[in-house]
């Protein structure tokens, strides 16, 4: 695969992780009842970060992922619903 396709790829791959873990995040932080603003300050974040990662237009760090996944008692795998077939589908 050239380079060029295989970068134009891996920006598609991100974008639609970003839009995942985003709408992901939403969903197990209202199935909780939290607020942006409540999860936020369990994370040691803002209400802005928040809303920016649940909108897909900014990444969060594993570190965020994972005081999220423990604010809202739920898995990293919830959060990150990647499936095999995307690793399996990429030629390293």
């Amino acid at each position: 695969m050239s380079g060029t396709r295989t970068s134009a790829r891996i920006q598609s791959m991100k974008a639609t992780l970003h839009e995942d873990v985003g709408r992901a995040m939403r969903t197990a932080r209202e199935a909780a009842g939290m607020s942006q603003r409540e999860l936020a300050a369990c994370c040691d974040t803002t209400q802005n970060s928040i809303a920016a990662v649940e909108r897909g237009e900014r990444t969060c760090s594993l570190f965020l992922l994972v005081a999220v996944a423990d604010a809202l008692d739920t898995t990293l795998d919830a959060l990150v619903p990647i499936s095999v077939d995307v690793a399996a589908d990429h030629d390293w």
